[in-house]
């Protein structure tokens, strides 16, 4: 069953499935690294070939990156104990070479430079390490094993350079460093007493060992994922991280979601953030970030191309922010459809002196990652226009007229109301 989800992984290029398809594998453990042990070294392997990769292969290295950290947390038994092997013979050897394994993809990611960015790989293990830290075993009170995976989330932050990476990351480390019962208290000294010191860390050792540091920009933090960590704090000093985090951005802001805010619910939960947790769970300033974070993923990451896809996210690996988002977002152009006469070529709309070169916004019928806004996503962002984001330097009149444009395109179209269909979506 491994084998053959891993190899519809690499084929499909709809993000939803293969999210589904890597949380399955992920879960494996020592059985599901034992089938794809060989395909995960020929992958790393090639990472050091000179020859220029074909789209696939970027697709499969990023899918591999996204698997490592969760396969090495599943592997390991949930007491760390010495663990003998379970029925099909898959003991402690297969375990450390899960780690040798995660291990060699950070060493990936410690040995990137300007002259090969990879930012994708970087996402892609950021993630794993959150789907990863997100699996919780509620009948253990051992740390060694969350303890392990602090380290290696931490060296990893220490070596990345993209914004997102830092975000995700941080939220990853946070999820690990929860306690096992939801209703302990904070400590009174000592570790776990200070939410905000810890991650106050957190951020300062984002990429603090790499090279080509500073970033271009103004300096400083990006604003992402300052608002991220003070959202890491209140999940921490709370341990509700449901309401301040999230696991994947298109699929919190697909649904409206159901969720418990009784601590008391999260005993016997595998997972500290379910999947049926939407965007009406997170609290209003996590609902902003994640809306902003989503539309400037969608202007980087659109298409199927790779190789432009890895263009356009070194271009928009800056300290700020473009000011589509923060000031003007008018060069969005969100009425464009695909198959339209103007083109919708990124960096063909921007404003003058842009250096992100991104917009305008993907045209509707375009093929995006990230999934699109839904119409009541949209909806609330609009409700909450009043309400700016510290990076948000619009009127408010201007951000909700922008959220009200962008649930209008998220509706259904219908030729009896005389809207056009994007043409990629014509019946046949």
């Amino acid at each position: 069953m491994f084998w053959w989800l891993y190899d519809s992984m690499r084929r499909e290029r709809d993000h939803a499935i293969t999210q589904t398809a890597a949380q399955l594998i992920g879960t494996g453990g020592g059985e599901a690294f034992a089938v794809l042990d060989k395909e995960f070294a020929h992958v790393l392997d090639g990472i050091g070939a000179l020859a220029e990769p074909d789209e696939q292969s970027r697709r499969e290295r990023a899918m591999c990156a996204w698997l490592a950290p969760m396969l090495y947390r599943s592997s390991r038994p949930s007491d760390d104990s010495t663990y003998d092997g379970d029925e099909d013979g898959h003991g402690d050897e297969t375990i450390n070479r899960a780690e040798a394994n995660l291990d060699r993809w950070i060493q990936v990611i410690e040995n990137l430079d300007d002259g090969r960015p990879l930012i994708s790989l970087e996402i892609a293990l950021a993630q794993g390490f959150k789907y990863a830290a997100n699996q919780r075993d509620p009948y253990s009170a051992a740390r060694y094993g969350r303890d392990r995976l602090i380290e290696k989330t931490e060296w990893t932050l220490k070596h990345s350079r993209y914004w997102f990476t830092h975000l995700t990351l941080i939220q990853a480390l946070t999820l690990c460093s929860l306690p096992n019962d939801p209703e302990e208290p904070l400590e009174y000294r000592g570790r776990g007493s200070d939410p905000q010191e810890l991650v106050r860390y957190w951020v300062e050792i984002a990429a603090s060992h790499r090279a080509d540091q500073p970033r271009q920009g103004p300096g400083g933090v990006h604003p992402f994922v300052k608002e991220a960590a003070d959202l890491c704090v209140l999940a921490l000093s709370t341990r509700r991280p449901a309401e301040y985090c999230w696991i994947d951005e298109s699929g919190v802001a697909a649904q409206v979601g159901s969720y418990s805010r009784s601590r008391a619910s999260q005993y016997g939960q595998d997972r500290w953030i379910m999947e049926s947790v939407g965007w009406s769970t997170l609290h209003p300033r996590a609902q902003r970030l994640v809306a902003d974070v989503l539309l400037l993923l969608n202007l980087a990451e659109r298409g199927n191309q790779q190789s432009q896809i890895e263009e356009r996210l070194a271009r928009s690996d800056r300290s700020d922010l473009p000011p589509c988002i923060t000031t003007d977002r008018e060069p969005l152009d969100l009425d464009r459809t695909i198959g339209a006469a103007e083109t919708a070529h990124p960096g063909s709309n921007c404003l003058d002196g842009c250096p992100f070169r991104l917009c305008p916004y993907p045209p509707q019928g375009d093929i995006l990652r990230h999934a699109e806004f839904n119409e009541s996503f949209c909806t609330q962002q609009a409700t909450l226009a009043g309400r700016p984001a510290p990076w948000q330097e619009l009127h408010h009149r201007e951000l909700r007229v922008f959220w009200n444009r962008m649930a209008h395109r998220a509706r259904p179209k219908s030729p009896d109301r005389g809207d056009a269909w994007p043409a990629s979506r014509l019946p046949r």
